[in-house]
């Protein structure tokens, strides 16, 4: 009985010494500094398409473009944007309409699903056109996680986007 009480003091006394030694919060030395990382947003990633494959499903042509980034959290709380560049460095947000006559127009949309979008050309008359949507215009897909949104950006203009988070051309 005695040799326990005298283990059991001892224990005791050396748990005591363990737990008072240390101090929550002691810092280390300081490591050694970092690389500079590439300037940019990591809460926005961009891609761009070309050369799209265009396959005609009445009344529209539709594209599909693969884009790994566009997760269900994206969809859920983020952004997608997409724009075309039909000429020079102006881009425009989807949706849009362009005017060949006054009394014809086509209209560019987009549905955004995980992995990727798709891209519909749908004319006024709901015809199929005798040729396909041109493959001389370049997509630009942005992707924006809810963590990342600054809602004071005006999303319809491409360069204050660009500017904004970062995005190189």
């Amino acid at each position: 009985m005695k040799t326990t009480l005298i283990k059991t003091y001892a224990l005791c006394l050396l748990m005591g010494t363990m737990l008072t030694n240390c101090k929550k919060g002691d810092a280390g030395p300081q490591g050694p500094a970092g690389t500079n990382g590439t300037n940019g947003n990591a809460n926005v990633k961009s891609t761009t398409a070309s050369n799209v494959v265009w396959v005609y499903s009445d009344p529209d042509y539709v594209t599909t473009i693969n884009v790994p980034a566009i997760t269900q959290d994206i969809l859920s709380n983020g952004a997608v944007l997409v724009y075309i560049n039909v000429q020079g460095d102006v881009y425009q947000q989807l949706p849009v309409t362009f005017y060949p006559t006054n009394s014809y127009s086509e209209t560019y949309s987009v549905e955004c699903f995980v992995g990727g979008v798709r891209i519909y050309v749908t004319d006024s008359d709901l015809l199929k056109p005798v040729n396909q949507p041109s493959n001389s215009f370049k997509y630009k897909i942005v992707t924006i996680a809810g963590s990342g949104r600054i809602k004071s950006v005006d999303t319809k203009d491409y360069k204050e986007v660009a500017n904004t988070y970062g995005i190189s051309e």
